[in-house]
């Protein structure tokens, strides 16, 4: 990196912390509270109803702010980018300036964003608005707080941002390697943290694994699939503002890093939930992003993929070991959780194979809930995916998939097309030698049928099961369900009805009863398929 030029500021930046930190340079009352926040590269003043984030004076390997000019492309930089994946959180550009001998927070207005270029600026801003700190995803999550219907959500926002990212032309192939290559170095050089054999094994594994996958890399980067995306998709850089996930903080300071292939990008978010714990979320993410976005042909790369992003906060972590600085309890907890970071990635590059799995079943018996309980248990990392009729169905017909459906939409032939799409999807996840589960009522010996066959034509074993519960169940769950409006299924009460009321002809798949508890159920569905719970 090239030495910064002269700073007409210069890089002591202890005046302007200071006016920041006081109410009155917010315009607030000077008992109200102005809240510090540092991170590696910048400072966040939470102060009233705006968040102000000044970038630090300060030069790190991937990152040089040493210059006021070079903080002000950073700030400018931030703003564009960030305003692509989120919609109303940044307010804009400000600046603390030197107006008559004092110093002024000026903030956007009406007019737009601040004037970074006069001379009169000390250092520029970026002003957003305040968010509560209980929203972000990483406290919701580690409070319990992160269900079912929010993990959906969170997939239908990485869908969207994959969507919004723009397709970018970079010999992907080599710079993931190099990223890889780099990550395992200096993984290797820290033998106080980690095993030099199983690193040496990892190198390895995931080595060959990529030397197989550089073709497919190289297409999806002629296809568009490599593109300037989020770059810092985990769980902290997500707030939920009025139920609905909202990524910030993207990646700005080196477009290098940023330009990914998309599915690189989600790994973050997904290694992030597995490594909390959260596999259910994780497939459910994993399934309805790759939904939205129509990508299953990348599914190979997911693997190495999450492998890279575990690899990278491992070393990361481990950066923050230092026994002579911090005490034994405080080294061995870093030195600990670099060690999960590590171990998640020689988990994830766990062989897997192809399998399909069906869950049939009338609307309200559970198939969703079942299939995301079990896809974790099919397949390491992402998981099973998990292929779901209300969510092709409203994909294909460009509704959101919380919202219902228009009348008169569900016709035989729309439902004809619907399940011919589920089975698609089905060959091109078995194709990549992922396992898939299908959740659809199946309630008619013809689409059971040629759901058996796509199994059969990709050779790989197939199970399909039944599940059923009591009349007053199913009604009740598809009640609460429509209650919520927090789930992409329209199935009412009169549907149910219907359902029942229909001859789904002679059933051959073995019967699971989900009245019961849930796990309960998980637990059966898992024995019939021959899966032992670990």
């Amino acid at each position: 990196m090239s030495s910064p030029g002269p700073d007409p500021v210069g890089s002591n930046q202890s005046e302007v912390l200071g006016f920041l930190a006081e109410p009155a340079s917010h315009g607030l009352p000077p008992d109200s509270p102005v809240v510090r926040l540092d991170t590696h590269a910048s400072t966040v003043f939470l102060a009233g109803p705006v968040a102000v984030k000044l970038k630090r004076a300060v030069r790190h390997r991937f990152l040089d702010f040493t210059t006021r000019d070079r903080r002000i492309a950073a700030c400018r930089a931030e703003l564009a980018v960030n305003r692509r994946f989120t919609q109303g959180l940044y307010c804009g550009l400000g600046a603390v300036r030197r107006l008559n001998g004092r110093l002024a927070l000026v903030l956007p207005g009406a007019a737009g964003d601040v004037d970074l270029d006069a001379p009169t600026v000390l250092e520029p801003v970026v002003v957003m608005d305040r968010f509560p700190a209980d929203c972000q995803l990483d406290r919701m999550a580690a409070e319990g707080r992160l269900d079912a219907h929010l993990a959906d959500r969170l997939g239908v926002m990485a869908g969207a941002a994959m969507a919004a990212a723009e397709p970018r032309r970079i010999d992907w192939p080599e710079a993931f390697g190099h990223v890889v290559a780099d990550s395992l170095t200096e993984l290797t050089d820290r033998p106080d943290v980690f095993e030099g054999v199983r690193v040496a094994a990892l190198r390895r594994t995931l080595e060959a694994r990529l030397r197989t996958l550089e073709a497919l890399m190289a297409a999806r980067a002629t296809a568009g699939r490599v593109r300037r995306c989020h770059g810092d998709l985990h769980l902290r850089n997500i707030v939920v503002l009025d139920g609905m996930p909202v990524p910030f903080d993207a990646l700005e300071f080196d477009e290098a890093l940023a330009t990914t292939d998309t599915l690189y990008d989600l790994a973050f978010l997904v290694m992030d939930l597995l490594h909390r714990g959260l596999d259910d979320a994780a497939a459910r993410v994993v399934s309805i992003t790759l939904a939205l976005e129509d990508d299953y042909g990348g599914l190979r790369l997911m693997a190495p993929y999450l492998a890279a992003r575990a690899l990278i906060r491992a070393k990361v972590t481990a950066s923050r070991f230092d026994p002579a600085a911090l005490d034994g309890t405080g080294a061995e907890a870093w030195r600990a959780e670099a060690q999960a970071y590590f171990t998640l990635a020689e988990r994830v590059l766990a062989p897997t194979a192809a399998r399909l799995v069906a869950l049939g079943g009338h609307s309200g018996s559970g198939k969703t809930t079942l299939a995301c309980r079990i896809a974790p248990k099919l397949a390491p990392g992402a998981g099973a995916i998990v292929l779901r009729s209300d969510v092709i169905r409203k994909q294909d017909a460009g509704v959101d998939l919380f919202a219902p459906m228009p009348p008169g939409s569900y016709t035989p032939a729309a439902r004809r097309l619907v399940y011919e799409r589920l089975r698609a999807h089905a060959a091109a996840v078995l194709l990549s030698g992922q396992p898939a589960i299908l959740d659809a009522t199946h309630d008619d010996a013809d689409n059971r049928t040629a759901t058996e066959a796509i199994a059969a034509h990709a050779g790989c074993r197939f199970d399909g099961l039944w599940l059923e519960a009591p009349t007053d169940a199913l009604l009740a769950r598809v009640t609460e369900r429509q209650a919520v409006r927090a789930d992409p299924s329209d199935a009412g009460p009169a549907v149910v009805t219907r359902q029942l009321a229909g001859d789904p002809g002679a059933i051959a798949w073995p019967k699971i009863d989900t009245s019961q508890d849930p796990a309960a159920a998980e637990a059966a569905i898992l024995a019939r398929l021959d899966i032992t719970q670990g």
